[in-house]
């Protein structure tokens, strides 16, 4: 959903205001595209419920929004 229109859109306003972006993607091949596109640093598999425990050890004061473009 990163990679999908909407998802992008996303990405690239919370880029503009200089906020920190956590990605998911399903495919390594999307995952990639994040990283060559936007330098987006973390991005989980989201076909692996362990990307929200790995969420939260990155980010242990939590996150402020959550956008799920599906």
């Amino acid at each position: 959903a990163a990679t999908g229109a909407a998802g992008q859109m996303c990405i690239q306003y919370c880029q503009y205001i200089d906020a920190r972006v956590i990605a998911t993607a399903g495919t390594e091949e999307k995952r990639r595209f994040l990283r060559e596109h936007y330098g987006i640093e973390h991005i989980f598999n989201s076909r692996d419920a362990s990307f929200v425990n790995q969420i939260r050890e990155l980010l242990r004061e939590g996150v402020d929004i959550i956008i799920n473009s599906l």
